[in-house]
């Protein structure tokens, strides 16, 4: 199994905040796509939350995006993956959302109109391996 150096962890997740900057944190419904460069075809997009235009400082392998203000859904729905766009659009990265056992933790299971959606921090940690 590949192990990193602190330092190689540091410059791997630095990078990505850096891609991340000026971006957004996307939540969908239905069915994720196989991986972060397949199209998004008609997945319901439920929301989305922009990231700060500075990329946030690394330590130890991680970083984290500040909380936002208050979010309006774009339409009612069980969010279950999100996609993260740089600032051109780009896909960047991908994962799961739920409540539990998610890439991305949510405190609702469902996206509801007229209820804002509170994002407290967006987080990352870079896999050193063992």
């Amino acid at each position: 199994m590949l192990s990193f150096s602190s330092r190689t962890a540091d410059a791997q997740a630095a990078a990505l905040a850096r891609l991340l900057a000026g971006g957004w944190l996307q939540l969908f419904g239905g069915g994720m796509p196989a991986d972060a460069d397949a199209p998004v075809r008609d997945q319901p997009l439920l929301a989305e939350v922009r990231l700060a235009d500075e990329a946030p400082a690394v330590r130890d392998g991680a970083f984290a995006f500040a909380a936002q203000s208050a979010v309006s859904p774009k339409q009612q729905g069980k969010p279950t993956w999100f996609r993260c766009v740089n600032a051109n659009g780009q896909a960047v990265i991908q994962g799961t959302v739920g409540t539990a056992d998610a890439d991305l933790l949510i405190e609702r299971e469902e996206i509801l109109p007229g209820h804002e959606l509170a994002v407290t921090a967006f987080s990352y940690r870079q896999p050193k391996g063992k």
